[in-house]
């Protein structure tokens, strides 16, 4: 079988909020804790873009989150 399981893809889809989401939460906490110093260049902080591309590389997770819901919710439907 080449593609992996509805398991694994709604497991991998899930991560991929999840992760991106807290590591935007927590580099944005980390940001007010330092104050100026992550105004400065060459602090790393000039990366944090990285990550809210990160969340739209594959669409908005919003949408992503929607779309695991709404496959979920059609597995539901067609269990007997």
């Amino acid at each position: 079988n080449l593609l992996p399981s509805i398991e694994l893809v709604e497991a991998i889809a899930v991560a991929k909020v999840k992760a991106v989401e807290e590591s935007i939460d927590i580099a944005h906490r980390l940001q007010n804790e330092v104050g100026s110093y992550a105004l400065m260049a060459g602090t790393g902080f000039e990366q944090k873009d990285f990550l809210t591309c990160c969340k739209f590389a594959e669409g908005d997770s919003r949408i992503l989150m929607q779309k695991m819901a709404r496959d979920r919710l059609r597995a539901l439907e067609k269990k007997p």
